[in-house]
């Protein structure tokens, strides 16, 4: 274990001595924490700190938080870095207590239990609003993006005088006589704010992939200077639209459906060198570790179930059972008994997890109402008590360059080229194209597995106009090209990024399909599906990539290149 054996010690004390009394004996047994054995890494011997401080519950004076301050102001003064600590309890109302005495004690930290951006309110705007997009008679979804703080700001940012107030007018008046859909009675009432604000969206959706839909929403509602607050949380947003696209979906409507679901990667990246205190609930450090942890345990009665699950072969019953239920019929204290069980194991789990997450030293405050119950009773208060504390070496916290964000809000005009239109059907086959090889890092020996791993990551098993093997042998018969196999190989001190999105100093945002940074040679590589018509057009974006890569690498010589999938050409740009 890579944890200090004063740390170990007070493990075995809880695990091991304290949890086998009788009455958790078998939930003890079942979690299989008072048999697990934790030896000490060699090095780490005699090293590390715990201690147990009690305290009975006082809802008025919080006795525990002066504790917790004085913990944390210790351990700075010996040497550790905010970043060093970790405080953790188990619920989120909790952490959000806990929140308040650090913004009151003005201590910088990082709370893990509102990371993710579908719990934040200019999210659920933008979330409306698509959902108008994708069904213009979806009145409610309409309704709600009317009365947004996003559309109020962008409105008064734009000297457009139309208050909430109007719009909420609008909609009772509307659905008292009955007029629908919404966005149409809207269009009547308010012409001018739906063609500044809506007419080139509605227009566009369909067309516009999802990613650049988004960004539309950005430019038109002026996101990033009416809602400067919510910059973490507008990036994010299209980081999540980003990946979303790489996995093969593309429409609003499946992105919806993703919003909705429980997955993961909606979370706020966490700077992991910023020096700030991490505070999160038990739950969410399974997995971690840190230097300090501060545990903080308030005791709480077992949660009493409205129902009880009892499977049998007839079926699945659902048993309302009271404890004095369970002492007239066998049967249901048996239900009782097994539920009451899984409880206090699961419990025990929880409690596992919150006292082995520390490395060198820990800190457990535990609140206690009248009498001491669970977990409290757990806690060896008597054989770790406060004492003194092991030197630490101080460590330092290195400066942080910055570096400014811009974001521009230039409107695109979408119309057709001089050279003609392009199909939807063709728009659509280099996506698909693109989303291959943007999953391609270095070609290996066997291209043939690695793209049906592409194709399988990307869920391109069909699509309405091309079949998984149509792309896959385009692809293929590119990447077998002997001049694009250079492109594609890997090399010493070769990085390459895919997909990578970068900020000139206007605030121009530009995505490169394919760079590839060698130890002298920056390379970008522009892929295009279908003929070169265009291909003045093409140039001059790949020099705008390449005036940008001479100020991000200026001691590199950068090189440009314009790759036809199709035509498995590589032509230079100057």
């Amino acid at each position: 274990w890579s944890r200090f054996e004063r740390v170990l010690e007070y493990n075995q004390e809880v695990f091991q001595k304290k949890m086998p009394a009788p009455e958790c004996d078998e939930a003890g047994a079942l979690s299989g924490l008072n048999a697990s054995a934790q030896h000490v890494r060699k090095g780490f011997e005699a090293k590390g700190y715990a201690e147990v401080t009690l305290f009975q519950k006082d809802e008025e004076q919080f006795p525990e938080r002066a504790k917790l301050l004085e913990v944390i102001a210790d351990c700075l003064d010996r040497g550790h870095r905010l970043r060093d600590i970790a405080l953790l309890t188990p619920r989120n109302s909790d952490v959000i207590r806990v929140s308040g005495w650090l913004n009151g004690a003005g201590i910088r930290f990082i709370s893990h239990s509102s990371l993710d951006i579908r719990t934040r309110k200019i999210t659920g705007e933008i979330i409306a609003l698509l959902q108008f997009l994708d069904s213009p008679i979806d009145d409610l979804s309409f309704a709600s993006f009317l009365m947004s703080d996003l559309l109020q700001s962008a409105l008064k940012h734009g000297s457009v005088l139309v208050t909430r107030e109007q719009f909420q007018s609008l909609i009772f008046n509307a659905r008292h006589e009955g007029r629908s859909p919404l966005y149409k009675v809207f269009q009547e009432r308010y012409g001018e704010v739906w063609d500044r604000c809506f007419a080139d969206l509605y227009g566009t959706v369909g067309y516009l992939p999802l990613y650049d839909l988004i960004s539309e929403v950005y430019k038109v509602f002026e996101v990033f200077e009416v809602s400067p607050e919510n910059e973490g949380t507008l990036v994010k947003l299209l980081e999540v639209v980003k990946a979303f696209e790489e996995s093969g979906n593309n429409s609003v409507k499946e992105f919806l459906a993703f919003a909705q679901d429980e997955g993961t990667g909606w979370d706020m990246d966490v700077p992991m060198d910023d020096d700030a205190i991490t505070l999160m609930t038990v739950h969410k450090a399974k997995g971690l570790d840190f230097p300090v942890v501060v545990v903080l345990l308030y005791d709480s009665g077992r949660r009493k179930k409205e129902y009880y699950v009892d499977e049998a072969e007839d079926g699945i019953r659902l048993l309302h059972i009271s404890k004095k239920s369970t002492e007239k019929v066998a049967y249901l204290e048996t239900i009782y008994n097994r539920e009451r069980l899984k409880d206090e194991v699961d419990e025990l789990n929880k409690l596992y997890v919150a006292l082995t997450r520390a490395k060198e030293e820990m800190y457990v405050l535990g609140v206690y109402d009248k009498e001491r119950g669970e977990p409290t009773r757990f806690l060896p208060d008597r054989e770790f008590p406060p004492g003194p504390k092991p030197t630490v070496v101080r460590k330092s916290v290195e400066p942080k360059g910055t570096l400014s964000t811009h974001h521009h809000n230039k409107r695109r005009i979408y119309e057709p080229k001089a050279g003609g239109k392009l199909g939807l059907i063709e728009t659509r086959r280099g996506e698909l194209v693109h989303a291959v090889l943007s999953q391609i890092e270095f070609v290996g020996q066997d291209l043939a597995a690695q793209l049906n791993a592409a194709m399988g990551k990307l869920k391109l098993l069909i699509d309405p106009y091309f079949t998984a093997s149509e792309i896959n042998s385009t692809v293929r018969a590119f990447l077998s090209d002997r001049g694009v196999k250079e492109l594609f190989s890997a090399k010493p001190g070769r990085i390459v990024f895919r997909e990578k999105d970068f900020a000139n100093a206007s605030g121009l945002l530009y995505r490169m399909d394919r760079m590839v940074v060698d130890p002298d040679t920056v390379t970008v590589i522009d892929f295009k599906t279908g003929g070169d018509e265009l291909e003045e057009e093409y140039r001059g974006q790949v020099r705008n990539y390449m005036v940008l890569l001479r100020q991000m690498y200026p001691g590199k010589n950068v090189r440009g290149v314009i790759a036809y999938v199709d035509k498995h050409v590589m032509r230079e740009v100057k």
